[in-house]
């Protein structure tokens, strides 16, 4: 008996399963979620790469496994077959996410922007201590686009968001804070007047 195949249906469905996927990796961490993604398809296996105007080499790959039992279609078990997508997205995601911050910590120790905070306690004056350590960058309308704080773990959330209210409620920090920006802001424009414009 020949193979049937349904091309407009295989077509629809490589559509539904990429917008899945890129949909579950969009809302699985605020971080990755604002890098750009496409899925490459090539044979039976999809990609998804980063959409990324920058030529990149070492590539690493993310995998995903979809196993979908020939019992959840013969049934049209729907919520089996969602349970199936998530779990082979969920490992591809946990595989992003690894290699996205492995790779994101060794250039960062490499260039020498990283700090051991050496145990100490998550504080005001440590939170000063990485802004001295980082460029602050302005868009044309000198506008700060402003850093993009990762907790390492949810449970330090709320240490996180309770030091950043601190500038808003004591007076002091607020003067300290807002002298770092001063200095930052004029580094930033002294390095933007001193760049080389290249043809």
């Amino acid at each position: 008996m020949k193979r049937q195949r349904f091309p407009q249906i295989v077509e629809t469905w490589i559509q539904v399963f990429q917008k899945f996927v890129l949909l579950v990796l969009g809302d699985s961490g605020p971080l990755l979620g604002q890098i750009g993604e496409c899925p490459i398809y090539e044979g039976s296996t999809v990609e998804v790469t980063q959409d990324s105007d920058i030529a990149t080499s070492d590539s690493q790959p993310v995998v995903g496994h979809y196993t979908i039992e020939h019992e959840i279609v013969r049934h049209t078990d729907f919520q089996a077959f969602i349970r199936a997508l998530y779990a082979g997205t969920l490992e591809m995601s946990k595989g992003q996410h690894q290699t996205f911050y492995s790779q994101l910590n060794a250039i960062l120790d490499e260039t020498g922007q990283t700090r051991d905070a050496g145990g100490r306690p998550f504080t005001w004056e440590t939170l000063m201590e990485m802004w001295e350590m980082v460029d602050f960058v302005f868009d044309e309308q000198g506008n700060w686009i402003p850093q993009t704080i990762v907790c390492g773990h949810p449970a330090m959330l709320p240490t996180v968001k309770r030091v950043f209210q601190e500038m808003e409620t004591d007076p002091e920090k607020k003067k300290q804070f807002d002298e770092l920006f001063q200095r930052k802001r004029e580094a930033f424009y002294a390095k933007e007047a001193n760049r080389k414009l290249v043809d």
